[in-house]
Formats: C-alpha cells, structure tokens, sequence
C-alpha cells in the first residue's frame, strides 16, 4: 500500500504498530511518524498514533500497552 500510495497513513500506522510488535521501535517509530504526518483530517488516526508515539518501549511493548 505504501508503493503504491507513499502518503498512506493507514498504511504507515499498521506497518508501525507491527514493528513494535516485533521489538523494531526505530522503525516503528519513523512509520507512526509518517502515520501522523499524513494522517490530514482523520483526527482519530492522528491521535492514536501519537499515543503509540508517546509510549516508552523500555517499559512494555505498544502490543501489551493495547490489549492491555
């Protein structure tokens, strides 16, 4: 989705959320970054993804922050 559309938050916010889950936070970081930087006038969108953003990996994974 991404190739195909460079400006897909949808896209960035999925992919960011998987890389933390694997323990990638550089990477999940730069794609919840562009997530929020494409997200426009989707608000939700906006605002969830910067929760992922202010969350410390250090302390649990975003996965366990989620379901809880």
């Amino acid at each position: 989705a991404i190739q195909i559309n460079p400006q897909n938050a949808e896209a960035y916010g999925a992919r960011g959320f998987f890389y933390s889950a694997l323990g990638k936070y550089e990477q999940a970081q730069n794609d919840l970054s562009n997530a929020i930087k494409y997200c426009g006038e989707n608000l939700s969108l906006c605002q969830a993804t910067q929760k992922l953003l202010d969350f410390s990996p250090k302390s649990r994974s975003i996965i366990g922050l989620i379901i809880g």
